[in-house]
């Protein structure tokens, strides 16, 4: 197969499609707006550059889905032994990226999925939400790169998706990021290595990170960075990460649960730390403190920590009465537990109300419900379930048996 390149499109669609290589930089789009890519399958370009490429969607987009506007969607594409990145963006105003699977072949730069910078604002990408995706890597890779990169983007989502890299998992180095019910694994190539990670640049801002299972990583949750070429080291006035909220994420078999080496504001609360060898760990960047005297970072409450014989053996169900009730049943645990509290949240975020199994909401939103319980020392939580709704978004993740865990975020209009 040659390349394939469309530019100056409006509206074109590609629909189920197996395109085999060799080629080199595979399916592309220049200055285009209105794409779908549906059921497309990239595979045995060894030696390409990328599979699918996109530059260049800055027009106003009117692909709706779910009351939001894409200039590009993918729905159920596959790469497949491709030695450059799956899934390569820049400049993209408006993506979704739904149930698509990405292998990465060997090569040593390959991302399975990167929204690039390219050193130049005119390729931030905006508005982009990956949901259900699977990106991976083969297991003969050398890549030091990862599942998933955002570099300078802004307001980005990803949810259910699973993410497994070699040096890391998913960079998140841009601004309003929100990450949730996500796998997060083997980031474990360098000792720096990490499943989250906020870093590179010093201006990062607005992350929340909550109900992901992040495993065998160095770190699983890293505010780091190695080029901070805008930082003061002296005299600093505020926070250089600011608004990293990271909560209700189960943390396991890393050496460090949540490492900081750079300045950061917000909040760390809530996590199982299971069988990390260092749960926190927080150090001083250069002459200053990590964090500034007027906005600090907090790991808050207490130090959640499991050791692995305390587990969620059946996660809870939620479920909602014809009156408007909210309730909790069921779940199972390894070992009776001593304590039990339920936590709810509206967007993920906590709400002042009793910690029962039971909640009526007072007004439209996103309802969820944390349950954390105790075992002796032992603390392990779950987030309740409800089913996939029969018409609508199914994670591709799920299907496979990548993500053990189902519907937990319950929308009351």
């Amino acid at each position: 197969m040659t390349d394939i390149l469309k530019k100056r499109v409006r509206g074109d669609v590609v629909a189920h499609q197996s395109i085999k290589g060799p080629f080199t930089q595979g399916l592309r789009y220049q200055d285009f707006s209105d794409v779908e890519i549906i059921d497309v399958s990239l595979s045995d370009a060894p030696d390409a550059e990328q599979g699918f490429r996109f530059h260049g969607a800055r027009h106003p987009p009117s692909l709706k889905v779910e009351n939001q506007l894409f200039n590009l969607i993918m729905r159920g594409c596959t790469v497949e032994r491709v030695g450059g990145d799956g899934i390569y963006a820049t400049g993209v105003n408006g993506a979704l990226i739904q149930n698509c699977k990405v292998v990465v072949s060997s090569g040593k730069v390959a991302d399975g999925c990167q929204f690039a910078y390219q050193n130049d604002d005119r390729f931030i990408s905006r508005d982009v939400w990956l949901r259900g995706n699977i990106f991976t890597y083969a297991t003969d890779t050398e890549s030091a790169k990862g599942a998933l990169v955002c570099a300078e983007t802004e307001n980005y989502k990803a949810e259910y998706c699973l993410l497994e890299g070699h040096n890391f998992a998913y960079s998140s180095i841009g601004n309003n990021a929100m990450t949730r019910s996500c796998l997060m694994r083997t980031g474990e190539m360098n000792n720096y290595s990490f499943g989250y990670g906020v870093g590179s640049f010093s201006h990062l801002h607005d992350h929340h990170l909550y109900d992901c299972f992040i495993e065998n990583a160095r770190r699983a949750v890293a505010i780091t960075g190695f080029k901070d070429k805008d930082m003061v080291l002296d005299g600093i006035t505020g926070a250089q990460r600011g608004g990293m909220v990271i909560h209700d994420n189960i943390l396991s078999g890393c050496d460090i649960g949540f490492f900081a080496d750079r300045p950061w504001s917000g909040s760390v609360y809530r996590n199982i730390f299971m069988k990390c060898k260092e749960p926190v760990v927080i150090r001083a960047f250069g002459t200053q403190v990590v964090t500034s005297n007027a906005r600090r970072g907090q790991v808050m409450g207490p130090i959640y920590t499991n050791d692995g014989s305390f587990l969620c053996t059946e996660v809870p169900e939620i479920k909602r009465s014809e009156n408007g009730v909210l309730s909790v049943t069921g779940g199972r645990w390894s070992s009776q537990p001593e304590q039990v509290s339920y936590i709810w949240r509206e967007s993920g975020i906590d709400l002042m109300v009793p910690q029962t199994p039971t909640f009526k909401p007072d007004k439209a939103g996103e309802y969820s419900c944390v349950v954390l319980a105790r075992a002796g020392s032992n603390w392990m939580l779950a987030v309740a379930e409800a089913s996939w709704p029969k018409d609508g978004f199914i994670p591709r993740s799920w299907k496979d048996g990548n993500l053990t865990w189902g519907n937990r975020y319950h929308i009351i209009h």
